[in-house]
């Protein structure tokens, strides 16, 4: 709906009111539904065109800064139902890390995704400068496997090979062996 919005009205960003409060939710929310990484880093400032400029403040300090200047605002309806497994984190679970447990909860695990993000935006970055540096891609057999299990790899002369079949060949200083991986296995996708 966002996107589309921002089309029709030709405008560059989306920003959102996301805060600290909405990471640790959906933190948690990751933690249990057995995030690796990426889910670990939560909800990210930027993505694309989409703008969190909010995420350094609780709900608590936002609510504050609008009363203080007696200004409006609205609460989503479907904040309050339990139909939706976010609502049961945010009205039963975090109250109860909150109060029991560390009142500065939201903004640690908030910390935490923050640090996630940046690990994950570094290991991107590293995996991109290896793949650089050790992959090339060349065309494969039609018959290959994702693996290059037949063991045999034919250059472009080849007649045998798979027009548009593009593969990888790891050539890294551990392989002793050009190994043949198809793209689409998940190996250096982005």
């Amino acid at each position: 709906a966002f996107e589309a919005e921002t089309e029709k009205r030709g405008a560059g960003k989306i920003v959102l009111a996301h805060h600290k409060d909405d990471m640790a939710e959906t933190l948690l929310l990751n933690l249990c539904r057995g995030a690796g990484m990426e889910g670990l880093a939560g909800i990210r400032p930027v993505r694309d065109n989409v703008l969190r400029p909010l995420l350094c403040l609780s709900k608590e300090e936002i609510l504050g800064w609008l009363k203080e200047r007696k200004l409006p605002y609205c609460t989503d309806s479907t904040n309050l139902s339990y139909d939706y497994a976010r609502n049961r984190v945010r009205l039963d679970i975090l109250p109860v890390l909150t109060q029991e447990i560390n009142k500065r909860t939201p903004e640690h695990m908030a910390q935490a995704s923050l640090a996630a993000g940046e690990a994950v935006d570094f290991l991107r970055a590293e995996a991109a400068k290896r793949k650089a540096q050790y992959v090339r891609e060349v065309p494969c057999r039609e018959d290959e496997d994702a693996y290059g299990r037949n063991g045999t790899l034919r250059g472009a002369e080849d007649p045998s090979v798979h027009p548009g079949h593009t593969s990888f060949v790891s050539t890294g200083p551990s392989s002793k062996n050009e190994r043949c991986f198809s793209a689409g296995t998940g190996l250096f996708e982005n």
